[in-house]
């Protein structure tokens, strides 16, 4: 599975590697950003937002779990993003 971000186009899309075939597709302003990290994409954008997101999660489920993720880290990030082990 991959995770692309378009930050001109405001969406992050998920696809199936085995079969090229989407996934799922969610709006977020400025994302640009893209990791893996346990069980969930972590996400960053230009105006120092971080969430996390996964394909099974719906456009509403996703705007909770960002809004979450934002309040309960407290801090700000750019749009670029590496994992670091």
């Amino acid at each position: 599975m991959a995770a692309v971000s378009s930050p001109r186009g405001n969406i992050t899309s998920y696809w199936q590697l085995s079969d090229l075939s989407l996934l799922a597709k969610h709006k977020y302003h400025d994302g640009a950003g893209v990791s893996f990290y346990q069980d969930a994409f972590v996400l960053t954008n230009g105006h120092g937002r971080i969430i996390g997101s996964e394909p099974a999660l719906t456009q509403a489920q996703a705007r909770v779990k960002r809004d979450t993720w934002s309040q309960h880290l407290n801090i700000q990030w750019d749009n670029h993003v590496a994992k670091v082990s």
